[in-house]
């Protein structure tokens, strides 16, 4: 790995976290190791490593470990990107609702452009006949204090029963887009979400 890439994939790393950050809340670092991450909800397990992709950073947001994030890198990609994967209770809203909220407030984020897509979006392996949400946003060169160029970001929500939401945010360059919008089919397709269908 160069130090221009691991320059870029630190900034990366830094604009998502900034935004996925929302209100205040309490936040657990999970030192998984080379263990898999089981998820309280469904049994889902998070390996540390999955096909090409390897596990970064798995955060709890509440004390059941019900709400959670979990991040990957691909490994062999040319350029740096970041999947973030949060399965969790729902929110006090409808599915749409919760989506718009979220895309209103990534939309009113410095340097973002583009809000709910209107294109035709094919389900995530594993959440056919789900309600699910799309949206994919533009990232200007600097954006947010950060060095670096041009970005794409994806915003993805499934819908599952018993009210458990899974959200997906990818943040590429945009001169990638079309393989990495390949990314979260390949890396959803090594994970097994059948137990949120389930059970919560």
């Amino acid at each position: 790995m160069t130090l221009a890439f691991q320059h870029k994939l630190v900034a990366l790393s830094a604009i998502v976290a900034l935004l996925l950050a929302g209100p205040a809340m309490a936040q657990r670092e999970v030192q998984a190791g080379k263990r898999p991450y089981v998820h309280a909800i469904g049994g889902i397990a998070f390996p540390q490593q999955a096909g090409d992709f390897t596990r970064g950073r798995v955060v709890e947001y509440s004390p059941d470990a019900r709400d959670v994030s979990v991040a990957y890198r691909p490994t062999s990609f040319p350029s740096p990107a970041e999947l973030t994967i949060y399965v969790y209770p729902a929110l006090n809203a409808s599915c749409e609702q919760e989506f718009v909220e979220t895309d209103r407030y990534l939309s009113q984020r410095d340097g973002f452009t583009g809000n709910a897509s209107g294109e035709t979006h094919p389900p995530m392996p594993g959440f056919e006949g789900v309600e699910q949400h799309f949206a994919d946003y533009r990232v200007a060169a600097g954006a947010m204090g950060f060095d670096h160029p041009e970005l794409n970001s994806t915003l993805w929500i499934a819908c599952m029963p018993d009210d458990v939401r899974v959200k997906l945010r990818l943040s590429y360059e945009r001169e990638d887009a079309k393989a990495a919008r390949e990314l979260p089919a390949i890396l959803f397709a090594l994970l097994d979400f059948s137990g949120l269908r389930k059970s919560a």
